[in-house]
């Protein structure tokens, strides 16, 4: 019986196995390397992925020696006896026949929708002994390596970003407000969205940090040589929240994971008070449904008995050429191990790359989940889900943050009238026109981006005009 939340992991495994050798090798070699963050892989079971990917390679290197050695003696004897050389040619289209065969009708049906079960896939792919099991799930990251301009690329596509700004000075009725800090607004968020049991509803918490800048921050590179730090103590989470350091930045993260994960809606928040007025950043994330290319095994009919004839046919047509490939991959394997051996392997090569540039970049590459996103929606009703789920959590924050600061005395009447603006209007929707909003509230606050509502109301009142 499949788990809730399992299709994301399933169709990750079906990729690593349609998608080849040389997939599974570029995964166990993200997760190889000891030198490079690890990013939060939301909704997928990469210690899973692991396991398979090690033992479908290790299956395919007892091929890859057969073909060598296959090859070297069609070689060798054919020189003497042309016969030899035949009955070798022979035998190597027809273990790949075998190999082809067990692929398509034995190993593919587990990771079937109707067959796979995480139970009997762990049972049949036990972890390796030689590679130490992953930390990646969202569960366990905290702390965010990330690499390149955009900090928040572990969660998806960036739908819409809100920036205001509150004078905690203004009061109504000329009333004093009570202080707060950025901690309290952090721990009302999570009162307001506990209380919401309607949806399957996560909140976590983040810190993100450039990989260029986390070795000059105390403690979160234990070794220059080593991977940084992906998760903090709660306690040493708590003193990041309204922190001014420019390098590492605390969010606060409200997520909506749907449809088996393939639906995940993420709002990252944070506050900070700085001279009487307190700054909002709101950054909305999508990570949209797994592309078709890991649902060819779902797409497939069942083959009768000409279907396989056929199917035989087009595999031995193609068997010469692989299985030369299979011999190039494994002299290339074969050239990698001999480097290391000699000292000039991949880790020994970044190490000294570590030594000679004072800027190295620790950031985590590309999630695994993110690359496997497809970056449109397969349903109507996923994309109508994901626009409702942003729809409601945004309302759910805003009307949170606003009471809250009504709550603290604070005049709220211009960010009540704004926010009615932004929900009700439906300016902000994914794939739309407008991507970004910025907001600013009180006498004294300020905004560094245009009023993007008043100038999508002019528009449609030109429009109008227009018509008529």
């Amino acid at each position: 019986m499949r788990i809730p939340g399992s299709e994301v992991t399933r169709l990750a495994l079906v990729g690593a196995l349609l998608n080849g050798s040389a997939q599974r090798r570029r995964i166990l070699k993200k997760f190889r390397n000891k030198h490079r963050a690890v990013a939060p892989e939301i909704g997928l079971d990469v210690n899973m992925l692991i396991s398979v990917c090690a033992g479908l390679e290790k299956r395919e290197s007892r091929y890859r020696i057969f073909f060598t050695a296959a090859i070297i003696l069609f070689f060798l004897l054919s020189g003497f006896e042309s016969v030899f050389g035949g009955v070798i040619f022979v035998i190597t289209l027809l273990t790949y026949l075998y190999k082809s065969a067990q692929e398509q009708f034995s190993i593919a049906p587990n990771f079937s929708q109707n067959a796979y079960t995480p139970d009997s896939i762990s049972q049949q792919y036990p972890f390796p002994e030689n590679l130490q099991r992953q930390d990646a799930s969202v569960e366990s990251v905290n702390v965010v390596t990330y690499t390149g301009y955009n900090p928040f690329y572990a969660l998806g596509d960036v739908t819409e970003r809100i920036s205001f700004s509150v004078d905690l000075q203004k009061t109504p009725h000329e009333k004093t407000a009570t202080s707060f800090n950025a901690g309290e607004l952090y721990r009302a968020i999570d009162k307001a969205v506990l209380a919401d049991s309607k949806h399957n509803i996560k909140i976590r918490d983040y810190l993100f940090v450039h990989g260029k800048d986390v070795k000059k921050i105390e403690g979160f590179l234990p070794d220059r040589f080593s991977r940084p730090v992906f998760k903090l103590p709660e306690t040493e989470m708590a003193k990041w929240m309204g922190g001014k350091d420019v390098r590492a930045r605390y969010y606060k993260c409200v997520a909506v994971q749907d449809w088996g994960n393939e639906l995940i809606v993420s709002y990252l928040m944070r506050f900070t008070i700085e001279n009487e007025q307190l700054l909002v950043e709101i950054t909305s994330n999508i990570l949209t449904p797994v592309k078709e290319e890991y649902r060819r095994l779902d797409n497939r009919s069942n083959m009768k008995f000409f279907g396989k004839i056929f199917w035989a046919i087009l595999v031995l047509m193609i068997a010469p050429f692989a299985t030369v490939k299979s011999a190039m991959t494994a002299f290339s394997i074969l050239v990698g191990k001999l480097r290391e051996v000699c000292g000039f392997g991949h880790d020994r090569i970044t190490r000294k790359r570590i030594e000679r540039t004072p800027n190295y970049d620790y950031g985590a590459e590309m999630p695994i989940r993110q690359e496997m996103a497809g970056h449109t929606y397969r349903h109507y009703f996923q994309s109508m889900d994901g626009g409702l789920y942003e729809k409601a959590l945004r309302q759910r924050l805003m009307e949170t943050i606003i009471s809250f600061l009504e709550y603290k005395g604070v005049d709220v009447s211009a960010l009540r009238e704004s926010q009615s603006t932004i929900i009700n209007s439906g300016i902000m929707v994914y794939g739309g026109d407008v991507t970004a909003q910025s907001l600013s509230v009180g006498k004294n606050s300020r905004s560094s981006v245009a009023n993007v509502v008043k100038n999508a109301a002019n528009r449609a009142m030109g429009a109008k005009k227009e018509a008529a």
